[in-house]
C-alpha cells in the first residue's frame, strides 16, 4: 500500500524548470532512494514535499490526505518529517534539548518531550547518550547529523526524508546509517533518502528514483538502476558504485 503518492509535480524558478512532472510512490515501510547528478532537482523535491517551497503544479498525497499547499509544521504533524543537507541543529542548545524540540511537535509537556528524546537516542547506540549534556555546536559534523536525525525521529513520523545523511562520514559511520535505516524499516517507518554515497543507496534501498535535469529518468530496484544504460550515461559512468 502506498503511503506517499506524488503526481505531476512541477516547480519553476522563473525560466528554470527545477522539477518537471515528477511522479512516484513510496510504500509503507519502504526505503526509497533518490539519486541524480548535482542540479537534478533532488533537494528542490524535498523542499516541495516538506512544504518549504510550493509546487506550481501536481499533487502530494500522504496516507490518503493531500498535503501540497500545507505549511511545513502542518506536514510534520501529518507524518512527513525531513532533515537538511546542511545540518540545522540549534548550536547553543544541548543535544538533549535539540532532540526534545522534535518531540514537542506532538507532546505538550517538556518532561514528556525529554523522555521521548532519550528513547530516541536508543536508535544511535551509546553515542548520543554520552553527548546528551553537550552544546550541539561542540559536536563533529557526523554527530550533528545524528542529532538532526534524532530530532526528526522524535516527531514520530510515518515517513522521514533524509537529505544526504552519510555526507562526510567514513565507511564505518556510513554503515551505521544503513543499519539505522533498516531498523526504521523494521518498525514500519518509510524512508526517503537523497544520498551521493552509492554504497549506502545500493545496500539500503528497496527502490530508487533517478532524477536528471528535474525529470524522473527511471524508478527501479538497485540492480535495475545500476545496470540501466541511461543512468550510467547521466552519471557519465563516473559515480562510484555505478561505473
Amino acid at each position: 500500500m502506498s503511503l506517499l503518492t506524488v503526481k505531476g509535480l512541477t516547480k519553476r524558478f522563473g525560466g528554470l524548470v527545477a522539477l518537471a512532472n515528477v511522479e512516484f510512490s513510496v510504500a509503507e515501510a519502504e526505503i526509497f532512494g533518490i539519486i541524480g547528478p548535482n542540479g537534478a532537482g533532488k533537494t528542490t523535491l524535498f523542499n516541495v514535499l516538506s512544504g518549504f517551497q510550493r509546487a506550481d503544479a501536481g499533487s502530494i498525497d500522504l496516507a490518503g490526505r493531500r498535503i501540497d499547499g500545507l505549511r511545513p509544521e502542518q506536514i510534520c504533524r501529518a507524518g512527513l518529517v525531513r532533515t537538511f543537507q546542511t545540518s540545522r541543529v540549534f548550536a547553543d542548545m544541548t543535544v538533549l534539548e535539540n532532540v526534545a524540540v522534535g518531540a514537542l511537535s506532538r507532546v505538550n509537556r517538556v518532561a514528556t518531550a525529554i523522555e521521548c528524546a532519550r528513547r530516541t537516542f536508543g536508535d544511535f547506540g551509546k553515542r548520543l547518550h554520552d553527548y546528551e549534556p553537550r552544546p550541539a555546536e561542540t559536536l563533529s559534523w557526523a554527530n550533528r547529523a545524528r542529532v538532526e536525525m534524532a530530532r526528526a525521529l522524535a516527531c514520530e513520523p510515518r515517513l522521514i526524508a533524509l537529505d544526504e545523511p552519510a555526507a562526510g562520514m567514513n565507511p564505518a559511520e556510513s554503515n551505521e546509517i544503513v543499519e539505522l535505516l533498516r531498523r526504521l524499516k523494521a518498525r514500519g517507518i518509510s524512508v526517503l533518502l537523497i544520498e551521493h554515497n552509492m554504497r549506502v543507496i545500493m545496500s539500503a534501498c528497496d527502490r530508487i528514483l533517478v532524477m536528471h535535469h528535474g525529470e524522473p529518468l527511471m524508478v527501479g530496484s538497485p540492480a535495475e538502476v545500476k545496470n540501466d544504460k541511461r543512468v550510467v550515461a547521466a552519471y557519465l559512468g563516473a559515480v562510484d558504485g555505478l561505473a
